[in-house]
C-alpha cells in the first residue's frame, strides 16, 4: 500500500506536462494490473483521452471512497488533475513574462 501511495507525491512532483503524463501512464499500468478499477465505467476511456477528471469521477460513482485502494487512485488522480493545473499556470507565465 506504501508504494501505491507514494503515486501521488511523485506525480506532485512533476516538472514538465510530459513528466506528469508519463508518470500517470506507469501509475495507469500498475493500477490496471492491480484490476482493482474493474467496475469504474469509462476509467480506461478517460484515461486515454487524459481526462483525470472524468476518470477520477468514474471511481467516486463505482465505488464511492469506501476503501483504502479506492482513496488512493482517488488521490492520485486529484493529484494529477492539480499539478497539471500548476504547470499550465507557470507556462502562462512564463509567457506572459517574455512579451
Amino acid at each position: 500500500m506504501a508504494a501505491t501511495a507514494s503515486w501521488a507525491v511523485r506525480i506532485s512532483g512533476a516538472d514538465s506536462g510530459e513528466a506528469l503524463d508519463r508518470l500517470m501512464e506507469l501509475w495507469l499500468e500498475a493500477t490496471t494490473a492491480e484490476g482493482n478499477l474493474a467496475r469504474s465505467i469509462g476509467f480506461e476511456t478517460y484515461m486515454e483521452q487524459r481526462d483525470w477528471e472524468g476518470a477520477k469521477a468514474s471511481i467516486v460513482r463505482a465505488y464511492g471512497r469506501s476503501s483504502a485502494a479506492h482513496r488512493i487512485s482517488v488521490d492520485t488522480l486529484s493529484a494529477a488533475i492539480q499539478q497539471r493545473n500548476v504547470l499550465a499556470h507557470r507556462r502562462r507565465l512564463a509567457g506572459g513574462n517574455s512579451s
